[in-house]
């Protein structure tokens, strides 16, 4: 017998089935270890052309399969791989930061247009998410609230966090389509929000869509660990991480905590279906197009709103 545990000749006795060969060494130790791992009884034999793995006869059926599953994750490590690369290489996601830069010196600028919350101010009397308002048929609210924020204070934070998740959902989904998908879950949250508040309550703040882009990494990063099937694993990752961030961000009498937390709803539930589907527009033109899309849904609102 080898150091290594290998012999020069096919066993007589115990280990007597064939499970694998492979001219690859390192390969088959790898079967070797997972099989050792298990409480089995491998051998690995030189043949012609390289190792031979053989097994007790009782061992081969469980055998057979773990080393099965052990192939297709590693195929799957492959492919994940593979895929990264390719998202690096990708213009759809290459211009991932920029595009969250971009979104947030846009809501930098409307801020300075509109200026913060304050009594008599047109622009949140015309797109302030008034629960009632909204559930009486002024659907454009759930729209412009987004765009609309209280003070200063408030916009630096909801653009500086959202540089960062924004940034993130853009890398994994593009640019223009994860725009699509983070605007959509803070609409989703503010009509959630008026339909529970049922009353007077006004919302205003990106922070709803930021929460959703928590939500949608959450439901991605969950649809991405079914399809490698390794059991169940983060399944409310969206969730958890928008409210491990409300807790970093306070729970302060103008936090709107009701808001983010379906926000937060709202982007897992996106982002599973974006996961379980895995479509996006895969072209840089898909992407300019759906994200010229977001800004005349944005535009829109607004001229409803003021007319």
């Amino acid at each position: 017998m080898m150091p290594d545990g290998s012999h020069d000749d096919p066993p007589e006795q115990a280990p007597t089935v064939l499970l694998a060969a492979t001219p690859d060494r390192r390969r088959v130790e790898g079967w070797l270890l997972v099989l050792l791992s298990l409480g089995m009884h491998p051998l690995i034999t030189r043949v012609q052309g390289g190792f031979a793995l053989y097994v007790r006869g009782n061992e081969a059926a469980k055998a057979r399969a773990e080393l099965e599953a052990t192939e297709a994750e590693e195929a799957e490590a492959r492919r994940d791989r593979v895929a990264d690369t390719a998202l690096d290489e990708e213009p759809a996601t290459r211009h991932a930061v920029a595009g969250a830069v971009a979104l947030a010196v846009a809501l930098m600028a409307f801020y300075a247009v509109t200026g913060p919350n304050r009594a008599g101010a047109v622009w949140f009397s015309a797109g302030a998410s008034d629960a009632d308002r909204v559930l009486h048929g002024e659907w454009w609210r759930a729209i412009t609230a987004l765009t609309l924020h209280a003070d200063l204070a408030h916009v630096v934070s909801n653009a500086g966090i959202g540089v960062i998740v924004v940034a993130a959902v853009m890398r994994a989904i593009g640019v223009g389509w994860g725009a699509a998908l983070v605007v959509a879950a803070g609409v989703a949250g503010n009509i959630a929000t008026a339909w529970m508040y049922q009353g007077h309550h006004l919302s205003v703040g990106f922070s709803t869509a930021v929460f959703g882009a928590i939500g949608i990494l959450g439901g991605l990063a969950t649809m991405r660990t079914r399809r490698r099937e390794l059991g169940p694993r983060a399944t409310w990752t969206g969730l958890g991480a928008a409210l491990a961030l409300l807790g970093v961000l306070g729970t302060s009498a103008e936090t709107d905590v009701l808001a983010h937390l379906l926000g937060g709803v709202a982007g897992v539930a996106l982002g599973l279906v974006a996961g379980w589907s895995q479509w996006r527009p895969r072209s840089w033109a898909g992407q300019t197009l759906t994200g010229l899309a977001v800004l005349v849904v944005l535009v829109g609102a607004w001229w409803v709103a003021k007319a």
